[in-house]
C-alpha cells in the first residue's frame, strides 16, 4: 500500500484592504491539483469583516481562517503562520500575489529523499494580472542546495528563484528559525531560502509558476531609504554568517569574500530598483522624493564606503564591477558551472 502524501499547507498572510487580490490568491491556492492541501488564511487583526466573508465565500472544508486579535510585525506573522500549519509542507502565499493551478503538483514531483525545498518560475504582473516580465532560470532538477545558493548569488548577482516563492519542509523551516525579521519583510524570504538551502537539496520546475503583483500598494513598491539600506545591509551580514556553516567550510578566505562582495552588488541593486523602476515613469516629483529618502539613509552605508569609493576612483562601472567580482568568485567557487544532483532528462 502506497504511503499517504504529505499535506501541503499554503498559508495566505493578510491585512485586509486588497480583497479581490485576497480572493485571486485564495481562488489560486484552492484549485491545486495537487492533493491534500490546507489553504490557511491568517488576518492579522484587520478592521473589515471583507476577510472572513470572501473566505467563507468559497465553502470549501480544506479552508482554515485564523485571526490574529492584536496586530503584530509582518515576519511575526509569517512566522505565526508556519507554526499553525498542519502541513508537512508550505508554502507562503502572499495575499496579492496568485500560483499556477500546477505549481504544488509540479513541485512534489521531484521531491525526492534530501529534498528540502522546492520552487518555480517567477512570473511578475501589474494590478490587473497582466504579465510583465518573468524568466526560467535553469533547467529542472534537483540542485546541491549549499551550491545553488552559491550560484545565485553570483549568477546577474541576484537571486532568480523569487525565494518567497518556495515550498519548503515545515520542519526544516521551523528548525532553522523561520523567516529572520528585518524592516517590513525586506530580504526575510531570501535569507530564509538560504538558511532552508543549507540543509539539503533544492527542486526546480520551471513549468509552476508563481505570479507576483506588482502594484502601488505592495512592501517593495516604495521600499526606499533607511528602510531598504538596512534590509539590505542585514541580508549581506545574514550571508556572511551563512558562510561559517560546516556546508561551506571548503571555501577559502578569499572565495568567502568574493562571495560576499557579490552579496553586496545583490543588495545594492536591490535598493535603487524602486528608484530605477519610478524614474521609468518619467514623474520627476516622485523621482526626487525616492531619491531624498534614500540620501537620508546612506549613513547606514558607512561600512561599504570605503569600497564604494574605491570602485569610482577606479572607474569601474556597474556592469564591470557585476562581472568581474562575478566571474572572479564563480572561478573560485565553482569553476563556471552549476552543479545538479539529479538534472531532469
Amino acid at each position: 500500500m502506497a504511503a499517504p502524501r504529505p499535506l501541503v499547507t499554503i498559508a495566505i498572510p493578510t491585512i485586509g484592504g486588497r480583497d479581490i487580490f485576497l480572493h485571486r490568491a485564495a481562488e489560486s491556492a484552492l484549485r491545486q491539483t495537487y492533493s491534500p492541501i490546507e489553504v490557511l488564511i491568517s488576518d492579522n487583526a484587520s478592521s473589515s469583516t471583507a476577510v472572513w466573508e470572501a473566505a467563507e465565500g468559497f465553502q470549501d472544508s480544506r479552508l482554515v481562517l485564523r485571526r490574529v486579535k492584536t496586530r503584530v510585525p509582518m515576519v511575526q506573522h509569517w512566522n505565526q503562520c508556519l507554526v499553525a500549519a498542519r502541513g508537512d509542507r508550505f508554502l507562503l502565499l502572499q495575499d496579492d500575489d496568485f500560483l499556477s493551478p500546477n505549481y504544488v503538483a509540479d513541485l512534489m514531483s521531484l521531491w525526492t529523499p534530501g529534498v528540502v525545498a522546492a520552487f518555480g518560475r517567477p512570473a511578475i504582473v501589474d494590478a490587473d494580472g497582466t504579465e510583465i516580465q518573468t524568466w526560467t532560470a535553469f533547467p529542472q532538477g534537483v540542485y546541491r542546495g549549499h551550491s545553488l545558493v552559491v550560484n545565485q548569488l553570483l549568477n546577474n548577482v541576484g537571486l532568480h528563484c523569487l525565494p518567497l516563492s518556495m515550498l519548503a519542509c515545515r520542519q526544516a523551516l521551523l528548525d532553522v528559525g523561520g523567516y529572520p525579521d528585518m524592516p517590513r519583510g525586506l530580504c526575510s524570504d531570501i535569507a530564509a531560502w538560504a538558511a532552508v538551502s543549507s540543509r539539503g537539496d533544492l527542486a526546480y520546475a520551471p513549468s509552476a509558476t508563481y505570479y507576483y503583483r506588482w502594484h502601488g500598494a505592495n512592501a517593495l513598491a516604495d521600499a526606499v531609504g533607511a528602510e531598504a539600506i538596512a534590509g539590505s545591509l542585514q541580508l549581506v551580514a545574514f550571508v556572511a554568517k551563512s558562510l561559517r556553516l560546516p556546508q561551506y567550510a571548503h571555501l577559502l578566505p578569499t572565495q568567502k569574500q568574493a562571495l560576499i562582495e557579490a552579496a553586496q552588488i545583490g543588495a545594492i541593486r536591490y535598493m535603487l530598483g524602486p528608484l530605477v523602476r519610478t524614474a521609468s515613469r518619467r514623474d520627476p516629483g516622485a523621482v526626487f522624493r525616492m531619491a531624498a529618502q534614500l540620501l537620508r539613509g546612506l549613513p547606514l552605508l558607512a561600512p561599504w564606503a570605503g569600497r564604494a569609493l574605491h570602485w569610482c576612483a577606479t572607474g569601474r562601472c556597474w556592469t564591470d564591477i557585476r562581472d568581474s567580482i562575478g566571474k572572479r568568485a564563480v572561478q573560485y567557487v565553482t569553476g563556471g558551472a552549476l552543479p545538479w544532483v539529479s538534472p531532469s532528462r
